[in-house]
């Protein structure tokens, strides 16, 4: 058989050629781009065509169509690093037999040309009408089949797509709940986390409960598979909690006790295991409440994929989380360091930081701005460490110049923290802390609902402690004082609605306190 290999990558190309060549094939020609492999097809005959989508000067749908146009009934097989579903489609619409992802195995080498060539086989039998009929018969098996294909690496695509965009553990686990409820057909699904040393499992998410049944999966399940906990174990650093997890487990043994446990009468369950590095990490387990159905293969290699993406996935999340703890926790030491400098505001940006925290909580913001708070709160001055400490602890008035100085510490603060990936609404805190209501603020002058409601909320709570706390040009207010600039300055410097929801939070304070404390206002 003679086969024209259209591959850029020297060494894969060679190794495809050579592989071919050891199953006998005739004649196997690898042509490095798309001018050689027209050349190659001017001067001699093929019978199939592995063709890379990614050429360095024509590309491979072209290629593609130009073989096709040569002679119709030449199989191609399309090759791709980078497969999306348009190119799938595309490739196959014009005409191509089969598309290859790269890596692929070389059965896989194997399967795609034998499927080309029984395409060419029946193409060439289709001109004696004698086989017409059943050469339609299998062209449509053909077509089913190549359907059923770009069905799953759609799938494949979009499993992958939403693993890529997941962000935290919780959102990862719900992911995966979603899609094994889709690829099972089950009615119920849930996902356990083991604990170390591996005699315990937990339940961190679990799917809607849509059915009659009154079914709910046991927050806890202890295993009692292990006399003792296995010799040797590894850790992962997820969310910032270390969690140590056994080696060595026996997973189908760890599996069925699973189903045993959570699986309850009359119903059936079905398991699988995901792991990390190797090592067993958690369940997805799933419930029906008749007879266990028949899982597709296709659904099934996809669930394989989902579960192993997933581990990947979490690695890389905690690694990620890991390093960005660390920078934070080196950009906060460098915060301390310029606070423990001035006696009079050491630990300003810890105290703005926990009173920013208690009032976002009682005004009822989301984990996500609670989240942003408690990270960027103790960084929103990070900035002043571009700026002289002359200026920064003079006690005395500021000149213009040293006051136009101290206005470019947000501007510098973002800059230390661009290259970290932060959200708008986290660089809005450390930039835009100093902006008003009235939009007379500094660095960019925006006012109103423009400056995110977390950053509001700093503002008010950076404006307590400046004012509540000692000063080098003054003392501290006492709290009534404090109160009185507030709602004097609101509607202008600061959001009126979050000043009136930090006066009730501190008068309700004092209530529950007591009058304990109604001297100690300094």
């Amino acid at each position: 058989m003679r086969i024209l290999i259209v591959e850029d990558d020297h060494e894969l190309g060679q190794l495809l050629k050579d592989y071919l060549e050891r199953l006998g094939h005739e004649r196997v020609v690898h042509a490095l781009n798309g001018h050689q492999a027209l050349q190659e097809l001017s001067d001699h005959s093929f019978d199939c065509a592995f063709v890379d989508l990614q050429l360095p000067d024509i590309g491979g749908l072209e290629i593609l169509h130009t073989l096709k146009t040569h002679d119709p009934s030449l199989p191609v097989i399309i090759m791709s690093g980078y497969p999306t579903i348009e190119r799938s489609i595309e490739a196959m619409r014009r005409g191509a037999s089969d598309f290859l992802t790269k890596p692929f195995a070389f059965q896989d080498l194997v399967f795609a040309l034998e499927r080309a060539l029984r395409e060419r086989e029946i193409l060439l039998e289709n001109v004696s009408l004698r086989l017409e009929k059943q050469a339609r018969i299998e062209l449509e098996k053909l077509n089913k089949q190549l359907e059923a294909t770009l069905e799953e690496q759609k799938l494949l695509f979009s499993v992958s797509n939403e693993l890529d965009q997941v962000s935290t553990s919780d959102s990862l686990y719900e992911t995966i709940i979603r899609w094994g409820l889709k690829l099972s057909g089950a009615k119920r699904a849930g996902f356990y986390v083991i604990i170390p040393p591996g005699h315990e499992m937990v339940l961190v998410a679990e799917s809607k409960n849509k059915s009659n049944t009154a079914h709910t999966f046991p927050q806890m399940i202890t295993n009692r598979v292990f006399e003792k906990p296995p010799d040797t174990i590894f850790q992962v650093q997820m969310n910032r909690n270390i969690l140590t997890l056994p080696s060595q487990i026996d997973v189908d043994t760890l599996m069925q006790t699973m189903i045993e446990h959570v699986c309850p009468q009359g119903c059936h369950c079905r398991c699988w295991n995901m792991d990390i590095r190797g090592e067993p990490f958690g369940f997805l387990i799933s419930v029906y409440e008749q007879d266990l159905p028949d899982i597709p293969k296709a659904n099934q290699r996809i669930l394989d994929f989902l579960l192993k993406k997933a581990g990947l996935t979490l690695e890389n999340l905690a690694l990620y989380e890991s390093l960005i703890a660390n920078f934070y926790g080196i950009l906060r030491s460098l915060v301390n360091a310029l606070e423990a400098k001035d006696t009079y505001t050491g630990k300003h940006s810890e105290r703005v930081t926990t009173v920013a925290l208690k009032l976002a909580r009682f005004m009822g913001c989301s984990h996500s701005e609670i989240e942003s708070i408690k990270t960027m709160g103790y960084l929103h001055d990070i900035g002043k460490i571009g700026i002289p400490d002359t200026v920064l602890n003079k006690p005395g008035r500021l000149t213009p110049e040293e006051f136009e100085l101290i206005k470019q510490h947000p501007i510098i603060g973002e800059s230390i923290v661009k290259d970290l990936g932060l959200s708008e609404i986290d660089r809005s805190i450390i930039r835009h802390h100093h902006e008003r209501w009235d939009g007379k603020g500094y660095p960019d002058g925006i006012g109103g609902t423009d400056i995110p409601l977390t950053t509001r909320i700093i503002t008010v709570a950076d404006a307590y402690d400046a004012m509540y706390t000692d000063r080098p040009y003054r003392k501290a207010m006492k709290l009534d004082r404090v109160k009185e600039e507030l709602i004097r300055n609101s509607g202008t410097q600061f959001d009126p609605q979050i000043v009136e929801a930090f006066l009730e939070m501190l008068n309700l304070e004092k209530t529950q306190k007591g009058d304990r404390n109604d001297n100690d206002d300094r």
